[in-house]
């Protein structure tokens, strides 16, 4: 793998987007999301699958406890808070 080039990308997947998954073979799990053009998709190993989960859990409750102390709407306006990456 070259360390010499990144790429970074960056979807906002708002609550009306379309979801599904498949699982491939033995160990990949796909994720199928809706979009404008074609959609895209996200392929985890079932390692990294249940890291993710961890993560997401934690975000998950993280902005649910930061939404219950602001009065911001911006979640249901379909804005996106970003938090800087320590």
């Amino acid at each position: 793998m070259r360390e010499d080039r990144k790429v970074r990308t960056s979807v906002l997947i708002n609550k009306g987007c379309g979801m599904q998954y498949a699982v491939n073979g033995d160990d990949d799990v796909e994720f199928l999301f809706d979009g404008q053009l074609d959609g895209f998709e996200l392929v985890f190993t079932a390692e990294s699958l249940a890291r993710f989960f961890t993560l997401a859990t934690k975000a998950l409750a993280e902005a649910e406890a930061w939404r219950d102390t602001t009065n911001d709407t911006t979640a249901e306006a379909g804005l996106v808070l970003r938090r800087a990456r320590p």
